[in-house]
């Protein structure tokens, strides 16, 4: 990353990328595989084909990288229909937040339970064994959003350099598509943000659109509120 002005320095934050391992660990976190229930919780299903939902990710809060324990505890859940016939993504709009063929969800970590065995399809599982740090910085649309210094700092070059961290990543920038497109909590209104990114056909045997990004957010204030979303070119 080149030497960059103050006024964009102030916005780099700190990103972390997985390092995965074959396995299937029942409550820890990992791309795919099945689902951890604790006892009393239902696998959820699609509210379209009501069929059973994959799981895509499931993040055990404790394990992540200090700074970037959302809500402190819980496991994160999300789950998104993938069925064809029905064609749910696209009946659903499943690339907005809140999609009836999608839950993201924060579950107890602590209490007893097993592995789901609903009849649900199940992804490749790939336990997610470490994260590496790594700077990050905003779209420039995020940076002219909130100070014209910044925009008035940066060189074309610069502008081409500065891009927020692609693949799958913790925390840090969202990689935006279609502009910033943060969704606002449904509780106090307040702009949620970025948990976890997915991209197409990285970790997880899914492709969103054409090619395209997904986003798991959180809101800031009320760590319950868990929203997912996706755009492409």
């Amino acid at each position: 990353m080149p030497d960059l002005p103050p006024s964009v320095r102030s916005f780099v934050r700190t990103t972390w990328t997985p390092t995965v391992a074959s396995g299937d660990p029942a409550r820890g976190s990992k791309f795919g595989g099945t689902a951890w229930l604790p006892a009393g919780t239902s696998h959820p299903c699609c509210g379209n084909c009501e069929r059973p939902l994959p799981l895509i990710v499931q993040l055990d809060v404790a394990s992540l990288p200090e700074p970037a324990r959302f809500g402190g505890h819980g496991i994160l859940q999300l789950f998104y229909c993938l069925s064809t016939d029905p064609l749910c993504e696209n009946d659903c709009a499943a690339w907005d937040p809140h999609a009836n063929s999608v839950v993201a969800r924060r579950i107890d970590a602590g209490a007893s339970g097993s592995v789901s065995e609903a009849r649900a399809p199940v992804l490749e599982a790939k336990a997610i064994v470490g994260w590496t740090a790594h700077p990050d910085v905003p779209n420039p649309e995020e940076f002219e959003a909130w100070t014209e210094d910044v925009e008035q700092d940066l060189s074309e070059d610069e502008r081409d350099i500065l891009r927020p961290r692609s693949g799958e990543k913790l925390w840090g920038w969202p990689c935006w598509i279609q502009g910033v497109e943060y969704p606002n909590c449904r509780i106090c209104d307040t702009p949620m943000q970025l948990v976890l990114q997915i991209d197409s056909g990285g970790l997880v045997d899914v492709v969103w659109g054409d090619l395209g990004c997904a986003h798991l957010t959180q809101c800031p204030n009320h760590p319950e509120e868990l929203a997912f979303g996706w755009a492409c070119g």
